[in-house]
């Protein structure tokens, strides 16, 4: 009841894999696409964000848990399927047995082969530094995380050999008490995971037109699985329509004249990078690839955004021993002897014994939305007036001052981060510059070349080119996937060595360019391994 699909909407089958809704006929600005009870829609918000895990006795048995929004949907997802399976046939269930029964996902679909040659050297999002499926900790992950709260939901039984042991309590045979194989679970459990990521929804809290209540229901803003809405492709240039709701339904509305023949579009999200894309939807829109393929003829747009890279502590650290054992600090310090500069100079040499534990294994770099753009919130292209506008975080500045530092000033910076106005000492500033772009030129070294029909391919922009030219196989469109959030990467590093650049030249210019200390020969060479290339 109150649902509604406008009569000139029509589904089409695409391909195997690919269906979509076109326009039958014209359709004017306003009118209604798709009008989808809150009834029908599979979500969480009707499942507890909090819970104590209990006992086989009842009884709880450790501190209570928060629950994600993310796990209270899958939980949602569970029990209509065990009602759908229950019940007469319903609305729900022809929805969940219209669903895909495979998703064109990273982790599930592709080959060992093709993620290592493909997305060599790229970061997952989120932290995550492979993007292989090790499957011990999905397991525990699925014991320990996952399961509990579905026990807890009553869409699982509890088990004597889940209670404390997780993954090493189970039998040799990865059986459970009563007869069902773990691995079938988890199994279902990674179907589900792709089913959420691939086709929920988020409402953002100017998406509904009624005030939100106090009330964990009201509050909850996703995921949200919405049949037919989720059969709408993707598109941020030709999108027509944008996800609404209200207490009762969540609804589509025309956004731009539609004519008959004409695919209904919406957006997944109009400022996702291509790794965001690629690890939540397994796939890239076309526009992001021929842009990357053609940056500099017009073709690129807003759609291209600089993916962030996940740089290790311990290069960052390597960098910066490299640095001490050269004889850089050495003529550093002879060219600012020589000016008379009044800054303060020591004797810097490698203490591995200096504890980073309170910093991340890994450090990520991203840009500011302004720099993304090629501006700053200071208004020229290149400023670096404010330190807020700077791509080196408080983490990564603290990291890279550490192996510098005196003594004293170590033991302070190991009690609170440093700001990247530290970087404004003539010293300290060049040294901590310099090893982060020898860390940049060691991190471009691992995107190594895509080796395409046997033949190794260095050039990444030229392969993506020729690969958009051809009828790709399923196997050329993961190779463009790849080579896209390669080229995303790499235009954040570039980005980054640009900046740490500016900041030697900004302080140079303080001391009127002092005479001898400008040899910074692997900056430009690392400026020619930045290009797109």
């Amino acid at each position: 009841p109150g649902g509604q699909v406008h009569p000139g909407l029509e589904l089409r089958q695409l391909s195997d894999q690919n269906r979509s809704i076109f326009a039958t006929s014209s359709i004017a600005v306003g009118e209604t696409l798709i009008q989808l009870p809150r009834s029908l829609a599979v979500d969480g918000s009707h499942l507890p964000d909090s819970y104590e895990p209990t006992s086989l006795g009842g009884e709880a048995q450790r501190e209570r848990r928060h629950v994600s929004p993310w796990l209270r949907c899958l939980a949602a997802y569970y029990q209509t399927r065990q009602q759908a399976l229950q019940e007469k046939p319903n609305n729900k269930q022809c929805y969940l047995a219209s669903l895909p029964q495979k998703y064109e996902t990273v982790s599930i679909s592709w080959l060992k082969d093709e993620i290592d040659s493909f997305l060599a050297g790229t970061s997952t999002q989120g932290g995550v530094t492979s993007w292989h499926q090790d499957e011990s900790v999905v397991k525990d992950r699925y014991l320990n995380q996952i399961r509990p709260y579905l026990v807890h939901c009553g869409i699982f039984e509890q088990h004597d050999t889940m209670i404390d042991g997780g993954a090493d309590s189970m039998n040799d045979d990865n059986s459970m008490s009563d007869g069902t194989k773990l691995n079938e679970e988890i199994d279902e459990f990674l179907k589900a995971s792709q089913c959420l990521s691939t086709r929920c929804f988020h409402l953002q809290s100017d998406q509904s037109d009624e005030p939100s209540q106090s009330d964990d229901a009201s509050s909850y803003t996703g995921p949200y699985l919405l049949p037919w809405i989720d059969l709408l492709n993707h598109s941020v240039s030709q999108k027509c329509t944008t996800l609404q709701s209200n207490n009762d339904h969540f609804f589509m509305i025309a956004e731009r004249p539609l004519k008959s023949g004409q695919e209904i579009y919406h957006s997944y999200g109009d400022s996702l990078s291509a790794g965001q894309f690629l690890q939540t939807f397994g796939f890239m829109e076309r526009d992001i690839l021929e842009g990357w393929a053609d940056p500099d003829q017009g073709r690129r747009s807003a759609l291209m955004v600089s993916s962030p890279v996940l740089m290790a502590k311990q290069d960052i650290l390597k960098a910066c021993w490299d640095v001490i054992e050269s004889d850089f600090p050495r003529r550093l310090t002879q060219a600012m002897e020589q000016a008379e500069m009044e800054d303060e100079v020591w004797t810097v040499k490698i203490d591995r014994s200096r504890s980073t534990d309170f910093l991340p294994d890994q450090i990520l770099i991203d840009q500011k939305p302004h720099q993304q753009q090629g501006q700053s919130s200071s208004g020229g292209e290149n400023s670096y007036d404010s330190t807020e506008n700077l791509m080196i975080s408080d983490e990564l500045v603290t990291l890279a001052c550490l192996p510098f530092l005196p003594i004293c000033a170590y033991r302070e910076a190991a009690r609170s981060l440093l700001g990247p106005e530290i970087l404004e000492d003539f010293f300290l500033g060049h040294l901590v510059c310099k090893s982060l772009l020898q860390a940049i030129h060691s991190r471009l070294k691992v995107y190594k070349p895509i080796v395409w029909d046997g033949v190794e391919r260095p050039n990444d922009q030229q392969l993506l080119e020729e690969l958009l030219t051809i009828s790709s196989s399923v196997k050329g469109e993961r190779a463009m996937y790849g080579i896209a959030l390669r080229l995303e990467e790499k235009a954040t590093l570039r980005a980054f060595q640009k900046e740490l650049v500016q900041i030697l030249a900004d302080l140079e210019d303080e001391e009127c360019r002092v005479e001898g200390i400008h040899d910074f020969t692997e900056s430009e060479n690392a400026t020619k391994k930045l290009r797109m290339s």
